[in-house]
């Protein structure tokens, strides 16, 4: 319809208009308290659309970032939760090897009978050294010229001879006759003779014979009495029982001579043997001694001169009591503590491994993955872990069991451990101090946010309480406007009555 089609009264036309803008107002009005925001769209209020939609945006981001920060305190807690259990397994694994060096204190001394042969020789060293292979080389050397005997371990954890040997019987033989006149000198060890016999010479050398070279009749000889350790030097018989020690101040082997105690010190122990002995026997030319080194007791027996008759030392020994079930019992504990500690070890690097979080892990061998970024809005942290693995802390598997016991690998050991305990407590801290930035900026960006959000409904919400006063007022002058309009309509018809 045409705009002039229907001609209006002024009064009508205008009571319309007014009615017409009353109905837009209470849409507006409407609108506002339907969404709470005063401007909606950009023709509401240019300026303050656009600048509320740059704050909301940048809380937006913020906001995201904050998710991201909130991953990285989970990536980094996960990694001190790890932290925490790894120092736990050390310190089992220090007890442990504490545990281990108290247990290879036990196995700790020996005893080394040594007796010189003949003017011009060196000693005869046997070393009886408490370990898991119960063996041992001994060997004579007589101007230049060596006898070698070895032993092992037997079926029934006793020790045997498995073998005699000499380089060089000939020149032995030549050795001795002209080194000391003698035409033979016998050793046997449970009656069967080992070496050589040693008498005047006899005026042709040729008659002079050596027996080094007899030695079947001794193997398995050693292990084959049932007493406990019994030398025979020049009919003095000196009788040693090995032991454990229970509960005692050192950690050193009993021993027994003659049936009577000989405690405490390895200085002690030579001392009462080198008395035992010298106290005993009746060789005028014979001397015993008794030195201690780093708790291994050396016996020695000395011919002063060369002897004009025939001198004999019958040397007999018996190894009853050295057997896998009595002196090495504290090696066997120490096996078992050895592992223990390397099943904690492989522990250890499986938990490090273990302490990942969303495919990160700060403790993790591989250095890609012990890397985090963490962004913040217009910068960002990055938080390096370290290896925690057992490899990584220096933490090394042991190999406690040697022959002989050597504490000082089980000392390292505790050392490492110690190293890697300062290293976790050195890393957490440093961690500890990235979780404070990472908490520190979580809470700037909430408050951040905040701020954003505020000025941002600054700009856009609308005031419930002025749209409310707003739609009643509006809903009022759309009344009195319908009402004059109205009246305006009635006025028009009062016209038609003229014509009637």
């Amino acid at each position: 319809m045409a705009l002039n089609d229907v001609s209006l009264t002024s009064g009508m036309r205008s009571n319309l208009l007014s009615l017409q803008n009353t109905v837009e107002l209470l849409d507006r009005t409407q609108t506002r308290l339907s969404t709470g925001k005063k401007v909606n769209t950009a023709i509401d209020n240019p300026v303050s659309y656009f600048a509320s939609q740059s704050l909301t945006s940048r809380a937006s981001v913020i906001d995201s970032l904050k998710d991201a920060m909130g991953q990285a305190v989970q990536t980094i807690t996960a990694a001190d939760k790890g932290i925490t259990a790894l120092t736990a397994m050390i310190e089992q694994a220090k007890g442990i090897a504490q545990s281990a060096l108290s247990a290879a204190a036990e196995t700790d001394g020996a005893v080394t009978l040594t007796m010189g042969v003949v003017s011009g020789g060196t000693a005869n060293t046997v070393d009886l050294t408490v370990d898991t292979s119960l063996t041992y080389s001994s060997t004579i050397s007589i101007a230049g010229v060596s006898i070698t005997a070895t032993s092992a371990a037997s079926a029934d954890g006793l020790m045997k001879v498995t073998g005699v040997a000499t380089t060089d019987a000939l020149a032995l033989k030549a050795a001795i006759e002209a080194t000391t006149g003698l035409e033979d000198y016998v050793v046997t060890v449970n009656g069967a003779a080992v070496n050589i016999a040693l008498s005047p010479a006899a005026a042709d050398p040729s008659d002079i014979t050596v027996n080094a070279v007899t030695v079947g009749a001794i193997v398995d000889t050693l292990h084959a009495g049932t007493t406990g350790e019994t030398i025979v030097v020049g009919g003095v018989t000196l009788e040693a029982t090995f032991s454990l020690a229970e509960a005692t101040a050192s950690n050193y082997t009993k021993f027994y001579v003659g049936n009577s105690a000989v405690a405490q010190t390895a200085t002690q122990i030579a001392t009462s043997l080198a008395a035992a002995i010298n106290g005993n026997t009746t060789l005028d030319t014979a001397g015993y001694s008794a030195t201690s080194s780093a708790g291994v007791v050396s016996l020695q027996y000395e011919v002063a001169g060369v002897p004009t008759d025939v001198t004999t030392a019958d040397v007999t020994g018996t190894h009853a009591h050295i057997t896998e079930a009595d002196i090495p019992r504290a090696s066997a504990e120490l096996a078992s503590l050895q592992t223990q500690y390397n099943t904690m070890r492989t522990q250890m690097t499986e938990l490090a491994e273990d302490a990942g979080y969303k495919g990160k892990n700060l403790l993790s061998a591989t250095a890609l993955l012990r890397s985090l970024t963490v962004e913040f809005e217009g910068a960002d942290l990055t938080v390096t872990g370290f290896n925690a693995t057992a490899a990584g802390l220096g933490i090394t598997e042991s190999t406690w069991i040697t022959t002989p016991i050597d504490s000082t690998k089980i000392a390292a050991d505790i050392d490492k451990l110690d190293a890697a305990l300062v290293t976790m407590r050195q890393e957490s801290s440093k961690l500890s101090g990235n979780l404070s930035i990472i908490t520190v900026r979580q809470d700037f960006s909430t408050n951040m946010i905040n701020t954003l959000t505020e000025g941002s409904d600054k700009l856009t919400l609308a005031d419930s309480n002025e749209e409310g006063a707003n739609m009643l007022m509006l809903q009022t002058r759309q009344s009195l406007s319908t009402t004059a309009l109205s009246l305006s309509a009635q006025a028009a018809q009062s016209v038609l009555q003229l014509f009637q």
